[in-house]
């Protein structure tokens, strides 16, 4: 499923080309600025048959974007490092125009860097998807700073974009509840495996056949996680064996937050006594099968 996305990056002159111009000789040629200005421009990649429609500058001619930022960089004496930033912001098929993907592009560049650096904005289209490029100079044309990146650079990009596009009527995508991160929720949309699906269809095989915490540990643990919840711990978390961070399982969802877990277990313990997990699980046990 397709919705308004955004990404940024930085761009920097010893890092791998933003993009590669297999079909352009000259391109080894070229500075990272110029590379993220020469693909914005151009629009040239061939493995996604892209071109541009519209381009615009800010603070820039976006003809001469590259002379023009370059001279900024050069008039400070900041040419090397972080050059400048590439962003990305792209929409669900058929619900803009290209006029409309390129005019929310200046609108979004405007409110997030129109104010003291220059920007090349262009509208690509491929196949399905109409997209928005933006090339950031890293240096302020108003005082010569570079651009401040932070942590939050992408939240911030995001929620400007979102806020855009609700007052255009267009589709963003909803913070979930239980605090999914964005990423693994869009995948999770798109019917993607993930990580947090993969621990959720753990957790509910692991509570079908268990009675009690130790053994849904066991269980869990047979199926390649770790299970750990303490006293002294606020929350109940989740990792793989193979690495990985530990998930809060309340970030799952309240069906495998420990509340429910604790519920079917007593349950189970009600129904089918304390080696429930043994009986089903283990054909050595010697144990009689419980009472239904």
């Amino acid at each position: 499923m397709w919705i308004a996305t955004t990404k940024i990056w930085a761009v920097k002159d010893s890092l791998k080309r933003v993009v590669d111009y297999a079909s352009y000789p000259e391109k080894t040629e070229y500075s990272g600025l110029a590379n993220a200005l020469h693909y914005a421009e151009n629009g040239v990649k061939t493995e996604l048959c892209e071109t541009v429609h519209l381009v615009s500058g800010l603070h820039c001619r976006p003809e001469q974007a590259w002379d023009d930022m370059r001279s900024i960089q050069e008039h400070f004496g900041k040419t090397g490092g972080t050059v400048a930033l590439h962003a990305y912001q792209s929409f669900k098929p058929g619900e803009v125009t290209p006029e409309q993907c390129h005019a929310i592009g200046v609108e979004l560049a405007r409110k997030m860097w129109g104010g003291r650096f220059q920007v090349l904005v262009a509208t690509h289209l491929n196949t399905n998807c109409l997209h928005n490029h933006f090339v950031i100079n890293s240096v302020s044309y108003i005082d010569g700073k570079k651009y401040e990146q932070k942590r939050s650079q992408y939240y911030d990009l995001r929620t400007a974009s979102d806020d855009i596009c609700r007052a255009h009527e267009l589709s963003v995508i909803k913070q979930p509840l239980g605090k999914t991160p964005r990423q693994l929720y869009e995948a999770e949309q798109r019917g993607e495996p993930t990580r947090y699906n993969q621990m959720r269809a753990a957790i509910h095989e692991a509570k079908a056949k268990t009675s009690t915490e130790r053994d849904f540990a066991r269980a869990l643990d047979g199926l390649g996680y770790v299970w750990s919840r303490a006293p002294n711990r606020k929350y109940a978390t989740l990792c793989a064996r193979d690495g990985g961070r530990a998930v809060r399982v309340y970030r799952l969802g309240a069906e495998y937050d420990w509340p429910a877990i604790e519920a079917a277990l007593h349950e189970n313990f009600a129904r089918w006594g304390p080696r429930y997990y043994d009986w089903q699980c283990n054909p050595h046990h010697t144990a009689k099968e419980p009472q239904r």
